[in-house]
């Protein structure tokens, strides 16, 4: 007895399953597949601080963002974000 799904390629057969779509095999292929250790690491020593850094922007677009709704004018709200040392 065969089963066939077209939409997704997939046949099931009385030996077990066929995968005919080509992506389905390759995203199921480098589901098997491990990571080094090594890559792991890298990948969070990097990711880690990008999402602060994204963050840290959301926070700073939106304080901006309601201090101008709030009736701020942009050169009071860009005294108020940019750091400039007094003389």
């Amino acid at each position: 007895m065969t089963c066939v799904s077209r939409e997704f390629g997939i046949e099931m057969t009385g030996r077990g399953v066929k995968l005919r779509n080509i992506f389905l095999r390759s995203f199921l292929a480098m589901e098997r597949q491990e990571i080094p250790e090594w890559l792991s690491w890298t990948l969070t020593l990097i990711l880690i601080p990008a999402f602060l850094i994204f963050l840290a922007t959301i926070y700073v677009i939106t304080a901006v963002f309601l201090r101008y709704l709030a009736g701020f004018s942009p050169e009071d709200i860009l005294s108020m974000v940019v750091f400039r040392p007094s003389a």
